[in-house]
């Protein structure tokens, strides 16, 4: 797999002695960014989204644009990952240093040797963790751990909607009812008249039938109750998921051996 090695140095010359180092190494796609020069055909306005494309995270491609417009000159180079430390040595080691992400250029183009980082050149490693010298002359490189929080939230979990309405059912119920008729009657009667009969005397006899008719009222009558209530409880829930540690893993690089 391929990585993304950049360095920022400042001058022209600087990069082209790095760049000589580098091929002689056997590195032979070497990219030079200057101000005024470009081997591989990005201009200086397109070079920060070349860079980020590259893997190169967004402040650094930033901090590399700025770098160039002010009279720097960047090297930069696709690495096979087995070769990665190799080209960042060369890269290092090469001419006076770099002048890595950490040290600063002033205005008017200018870069003297005091804004140097003389610790060497800061590369990138696309996919790999990037470590940078600081004053102290020491490469740091965090390591970061994940931990599992826990809240709680209110939540909707659906429940009942009683609905009320009114029906009518038909009812039959039997009621008796008293009812009067008056009847007149006329009788042949062969008697001698008495003091009861009252003889030859007028008046009016009024007679009123009546009966009953049937009268309906109702009355309403509370026959049960629905009773709407909720319940609470607590329970305990196993939450499972997996966080994520940095692991750093120390491996002894032998070094070269060589013959007079």
């Amino acid at each position: 797999m391929e990585q993304t090695a950049v360095a920022l140095y400042h001058n022209e010359n600087e990069a082209q002695q790095v760049i000589s180092a580098l091929k002689q190494a056997g590195f032979n796609q070497v990219m030079l960014h200057t101000k005024d020069n470009n081997s591989d055909g990005v201009g200086i306005d397109d070079l920060c989204a070349h860079l980020t494309d590259a893997g190169v995270p967004d402040d650094d491609a930033k901090f590399y644009e700025q770098g160039i417009r002010k009279g720097g000159a960047l090297v930069h180079l696709q690495v096979d990952e087995k070769r990665a430390d190799e080209a960042s040595r060369i890269m290092d080691q090469s001419r006076h240093g770099s002048m890595g992400n950490g040290g600063a250029m002033t205005g008017g183009g200018s870069m003297g040797a005091d804004k140097m980082n003389t610790a060497g050149s800061t590369d990138r490693m696309a996919g790999q963790t990037t470590d940078r010298m600081n004053e102290q002359g020491e490469r740091v490189l965090p390591v970061v751990e994940e931990t599992l929080k826990v809240g709680k939230r209110d939540i909707e979990q659906g429940g009942v909607r009683v609905h009320t309405r009114v029906t009518e059912t038909p009812v039959n119920e039997s009621v008796s009812l008293h009812e009067e008729r008056v009847d007149v009657e006329r009788r042949p009667v062969d008697r001698p008249v008495s003091d009861a009969d009252q003889a030859f005397r007028e008046g009016t006899i009024e007679v009123t039938a009546r009966s009953e008719e049937a009268v309906v009222s109702k009355q309403a009558r509370v026959v049960e109750e629905v009773v709407v209530s909720k319940e609470s409880s607590e329970r305990t829930q196993q939450i499972s998921d997996t966080v994520r540690r940095t692991d750093v893993e120390v491996e002894q690089v032998p070094g070269t051996k060589r013959t007079s």
